[in-house]
């Protein structure tokens, strides 16, 4: 599961992609009470010219107020359809307006729009010093929501920045307040079992299977098979079950797991999934089961851009395999592959 496309930003509400048309007059929208104009826009894409142009005539009318929290909306919204520099200058507005605020939003949402737009553009230590900011102020009010949020997107920094145990450590205290919090799992199911997702791949990467296992079998016990949760399934942890089966050597289990979950997976977690079956095959000298496996493994990668630090291993799989055939051409297309990933990793 790619982690960062499941964040959602968090003052936008999923709404049906269904509604006003795009050519709707400027004139029309003038007219239109600030919240019915905020909730029309929620209905298209934040990337859309739809969006832009209902966020566009949001600021100006909010900038029109001289209400503080309505001008901070109408910065924020606007925002997101700006080149970096220009919304890092939004946010900074926003900070500077509210920073006496006490409103639940502001200004921790200002400290959150300039951690996303560092992060969206790789400077990772300037976005985790703005979230880290952002939840010194959702603490301070006691903003439940804000709290869950920002973590979590912490925790995927520490991820990708490759500090493991810190984003265990940010997770398992988000999980300990999230289940103290009363109706919180029951009216937010997605959250919950993302962030159980999200522990199960830190214990994962911490190499503590057992504790993984714990979070898998919970997930198990409390989500429904036949439902998904935006990107989160059944499936998904039936997947990373067979992760932990496969680096404890428990090679019947993890092949059972790993293709049950095959088919209901994305090609992203499937690359890695196939990567892992090719290993095994490759460990009990089942030569044709593991090309196959190893060529998917390939294959869904180039489709993704898949550039995981994983695949190095099966690149030297199959250099090592097409060696042993005296195959130079496909020996030297996957040394080239190889070649590519370590340029990138």
């Amino acid at each position: 599961m790619n982690y960062k496309s499941l964040f959602v930003l968090f003052l936008i509400t999923l709404f049906p992609k269904i509604g006003i048309a795009q050519d709707i007059s400027i004139d029309s929208l003038n007219k239109m009470p600030l919240e019915t104009l905020k909730l029309e826009m929620f209905k298209h894409e934040i990337t859309s010219s739809a969006y832009s142009k209902f966020s566009k005539v949001y600021l100006k009318r909010s900038l029109k107020t001289k209400d503080t929290i309505q001008m901070c909306r109408g910065y924020y919204f606007y925002a997101y359809t700006l080149r970096p520099e220009l919304a890092l200058k939004y946010a900074d507005t926003i900070i500077a307006l509210s920073k006496n605020s006490d409103h639940d939003l502001y200004p921790t949402a200002g400290y959150i729009l300039k951690a996303y737009t560092y992060n969206v553009n790789k400077f990772h230590k300037k976005a985790l010093d703005n979230y880290i900011i952002a939840l010194k102020y959702a603490k301070e009010k006691n903003y439940i929501n804000h709290i869950f949020d920002i973590s979590g997107r912490i925790s995927d920094l520490k991820t990708i920045t490759g500090d493991y145990k810190s984003s265990t450590i940010v997770n398992k205290n988000v999980y300990d307040l999230m289940i103290k919090t009363p109706g919180y799992i029951k009216k937010n199911k997605f959250d919950y079992f993302y962030l159980l997702y999200s522990l199960t791949t830190d214990y994962i990467n911490i190499k503590e299977y057992d504790s993984a296992n714990i979070y898998i079998n919970k997930a198990f016990k409390e989500i429904n098979p036949s439902e998904k949760y935006l990107n989160i399934s059944y499936y998904d942890f039936v997947n990373l079950s067979g992760y932990t089966h496969y680096y404890k050597k428990q090679y019947s289990k993890a092949i059972d797991s790993l293709k049950k979950s095959a088919s209901n997976i994305g090609d992203h977690d499937r690359a890695i999934s196939s990567f892992l079956i090719s290993s095994i095959y490759k460990i009990q000298n089942e030569e044709t089961l593991f090309l196959n496996h190893a060529l998917v493994a390939d294959s869904l990668a180039l489709k993704t851009k898949n550039y995981s630090g994983t695949f190095r291993e099966l690149y030297e799989n199959l250099i090592d395999y097409y060696k042993s055939e005296n195959n130079v051409k496909k020996e030297l297309k996957y040394l080239n592959r190889l070649i590519k990933l370590d340029s990138i990793l």
